[in-house]
């Protein structure tokens, strides 16, 4: 068994599920293909928000080293407010200085052949440089996503975070990604690193997560509403749901959908009060609920039992897939995309379900495909299903198999 260090910002108690579970399934399944991982993280301080029983889903043979860290929002901010220069290149820039001692000691300890950091934090990438240069260990940056997507209008938080792609790029060993458009946009930007550089690891649905899980919810029955969910976050631009509810509230006006045939459930989407002022405004506050973050298993268990579920990706966005597609893939559940055509996503959901998507922004067009998928949902029909036989190939356990393959390559 070869060894690993692991740098991630997401992981148990923090309630980032999106974050944490690449590197949980990775720490999970690579001990079959003969790695163990060690994970060097932040202390729970750091998190916005945490979860304690996800701490059970950390394997038993992964040790954990935790090192300081604060969120400079909180630490310097002012009801919500901190000057931009407090959270370079990111909120938790403190991580960095007991980052790289723990760091250092984790590798006194394990061992590793090789080290592998994990964005979009920022700092984690910095760790992972700092300990590269101090010894000379191979280091794979999983960048999943390009750099500078964040939804943040900084020029000096650009600048930084520019800086720090320059620096990674220039260091490590392989540059991993989740989409082939991501890593042919690093090609093109760096062409002075070979092919081999870029690796895409997609990512996937732990199989595990599903155990004891219903396999689908009941067909939708007369007498009771549709429910339509979103899982996850929103955000006011380039993943805004303000389209879809002009388009519900003209479906509404027409007296094609009401509180008592539809439902749509908004779970963790964030900018709550924002919504909740838009859609009273619409008048579909009795059709649209923003419900609260619940724990990962009972979100999952939650997708299970919807009869509907709704994606959103904008045109910003365009080179990243989210990681709950696959979630959603694995359901068995209806789902419509609203997306921007031609990005990575809206070629993702074509390949898997043809035509189960509309432009993320044209009101018209979401009023018509959300027909359709409403009709076909109360008939029965599985136009908006994925088969089983396309979900299996999105399995964590199979990013953990090319993982280790770099790995190996490498060490």
């Amino acid at each position: 068994m070869k060894n690993a260090l692991f740098i991630a910002y997401d992981f148990p108690p923090s309630s980032s599920s999106t974050g944490q579970l690449r590197t949980l399934a990775f720490c999970r399944h690579l001990p079959d293909f003969g790695w163990q991982p060690a994970v060097l993280t932040a202390t729970a301080n750091a998190y916005p928000r945490i979860d304690r029983s996800s701490l059970a889903a950390i394997p038993d043979a992964t040790e954990v080293a935790r090192a300081f860290a604060f969120d400079a929002k909180k630490v310097m901010g002012l009801r919500g407010n901190y000057p931009v220069w407090v959270a370079q290149p990111d909120r938790w820039w403190s991580w960095w200085f007991a980052g790289v001692i723990r760091g250092l000691a984790a590798i006194r300890r394990h061992k590793p052949q090789v080290i592998w950091s994990t964005y979009p934090i920022t700092t984690a990438h910095l760790i992972g440089l700092t300990l590269h240069r101090l010894t000379g260990l191979p280091w794979i940056a999983d960048f999943r996503d390009p750099v500078g997507t964040s939804v943040l209008k900084s020029p000096l938080t650009d600048r930084t975070r520019a800086w720090v792609e320059r620096a990674t790029v220039a260091h490590c060993a392989r540059g991993v990604f989740t989409t082939r458009g991501a890593a042919e946009l690093y090609r093109q930007r760096f062409p002075e690193k070979t092919d081999a550089t870029w690796q895409v690891i997609p990512n996937g649905y732990d199989e595990g997560d599903f155990s004891d899980l219903a396999d689908a919810a009941p067909p939708a029955a007369s007498g009771r509403p549709v429910k339509l969910l979103h899982s996850g976050v929103l955000y006011r631009e380039h993943r805004d749901p303000q389209a879809f509810f002009v388009a519900l509230a003209k479906l509404k006006a027409e007296g094609l959908v009401r509180a008592d045939n539809l439902v749509v459930v908004l779970r963790a989407s964030g900018n709550e009060a924002h919504y909740d002022s838009v859609i009273r405004s619409m008048g579909i506050e009795d059709i649209v609920r923003l419900e609260p973050a619940i724990p990962y298993r009972e979100a999952l268990a939650e997708q299970m039992g919807a009869d509907g579920l709704l994606l959103w990706q904008g045109e910003r966005y365009n080179r990243q897939i989210p990681a709950k597609v696959y979630e959603y893939f694995r359901t068995g559940r209806p789902m419509l995309a609203l997306v921007e055509p031609g990005g990575d996503t809206a070629n993702l959901v074509d390949d898997m379900i043809d035509g189960a998507y509309a432009p993320m922004n044209d009101a018209d067009r979401i009023r018509e495909q959300l027909m359709q998928f409403l009709t076909s949902i109360r008939s029965g029909c599985d136009k908006y299903k994925i088969s089983p036989d396309k979900v299996s190939g999105f399995s964590r356990r199979g990013g953990a198999r090319q993982l280790a393959e770099i790995f190996n390559t490498l060490a």
